[in-house]
């Protein structure tokens, strides 16, 4: 949080970070497993459940499934 903080203090005009080539395996998508779309500006579009973050694709696949079938079984 420093490096943001010295940004917006003017002692700096940029700080990039780059991805080390070694991922952690996680995966982010919305509710129904499609990709994010960030490309709509400050809010996500699309998003009728929210959105699930896991540790890995299998878990990931098995929440989706899990909240896809409490999703219709919901009375709301």
């Amino acid at each position: 949080m420093v490096k943001y903080a010295t940004i917006a203090r003017g002692d700096a005009e940029v700080f990039m970070k780059f991805a080390r080539t070694e991922e952690a395996g996680g995966v982010v998508t919305d509710a129904g497993g499609r990709p994010l779309d960030f490309s709509g500006g400050l809010y996500l579009q699309g998003l009728d459940r929210g959105i699930i973050a896991s540790a890995g694709a299998e878990l990931h696949e098995r929440i989706i499934k899990a909240v896809d079938a409490s999703w219709n079984s919901s009375s709301l």
